[in-house]
């Protein structure tokens, strides 16, 4: 996976990444989001996940579900993708046609004038898609004065200018097993196969990951 991080700037409140809808009716109860760099000051600060319609104007609209990790329960490895799972507090029911947001933060953003003058660093892997290509990610921005001051008032915008995918992984199941949607990793009909599978990033790879 081809990647770069995602991290909380100080006019940034939360990230969003957008998601097609669903084929047939399905349900939502944990959310994967993979973390790039978990470092807080703050071991018990709440990291706070949402499952959002979209809005009219095509934003991140009402809230379905909620989950919150603390930064200390945030998963991350030097050599390996680990998922942070958000457990959902009640199962999103999607139906089919339906689109849907997954909205994470606000992040931590504090540091320490002082010695070890350490500070807050948590971020999220992203892939950066390239000019001109498909972007699925929003960004909640503050308003600011002249003098580069928040008013405290935030908007959504789309991140097209660098068009990104957030590595946020909401684990969908299907209500209908019956309804002829496969995986790579479900059990195919005899006189099907699967011919090949690809990375996130479009890279062919000899078989699913378990």
């Amino acid at each position: 996976m081809v990647a770069v991080s995602l991290k909380k700037k100080l006019a940034l409140n939360k990230f969003a990444e957008k998601y097609k809808a669903p084929l047939a009716d399905a349900t939502i109860s944990e959310v994967a989001v993979y973390f790039a760099s978990v470092t807080a000051l703050d071991a018990d600060c709440p990291i706070v996940l949402t499952v959002n319609t979209v809005a009219d104007n095509g934003e991140p609209g009402e809230v379905l579900a909620t989950s919150t990790v603390k930064t200390a329960d945030l998963q991350y490895s030097d050599d390996d993708y680990l998922a942070t799972k958000f457990n959902l507090d009640t199962t999103v029911d999607l139906k089919a046609g339906e689109e849907f947001f997954v909205v994470v933060g606000p992040f931590p953003n504090s540091s320490l004038e002082e010695s070890p003058y350490t500070r807050d660093d948590i971020s999220i892997f992203c892939l950066r898609r390239g000019e001109g290509n498909k972007n699925t990610a929003w960004q909640l921005v503050e308003d600011q004065d002249e003098n580069g001051n928040g008013l405290g008032s935030f908007k959504w915008f789309e991140n097209t200018d660098d068009p990104t995918s957030i590595a946020i992984a909401p684990c969908v199941e299907y209500k209908d097993k019956g309804n002829g949607i496969q995986t790579a990793g479900a059990v195919c009909l005899p006189e099907t196969k699967v011919e090949s599978v690809y990375t996130i990033s479009g890279q062919r790879v000899d078989a699913p990951r378990q």
